[in-house]
């Protein structure tokens, strides 16, 4: 896939075997669970002010985003 993308697929293999980000994605991984994600796409809104956080799960429409965002701006 990354090849009909347009990405060097060469470097993509080489990166992907070298393990550099094996970690880092390990650790999103553990963070996403840890938060309530169970699959894709798993959606984390923050309030910046509070640190309040709510899990939006799944693919939803704009609207179901728009009411969490509004709730943090009031």
């Amino acid at each position: 896939y990354a090849g009909e993308v347009g990405v060097d697929t060469d470097a993509f293999v080489d990166c992907l075997d070298s393990g550099k980000y094996t970690q880092h994605v390990k650790d999103d991984m553990a963070g996403g669970s840890a938060a309530g994600v169970s699959g894709t796409p798993g959606n984390i809104i923050v309030n910046n002010e509070t640190g309040e956080k709510q899990l939006v799960s799944g693919a939803q429409p704009f609207t179901n985003f728009q009411s969490v965002i509004d709730q943090y701006l009031k």
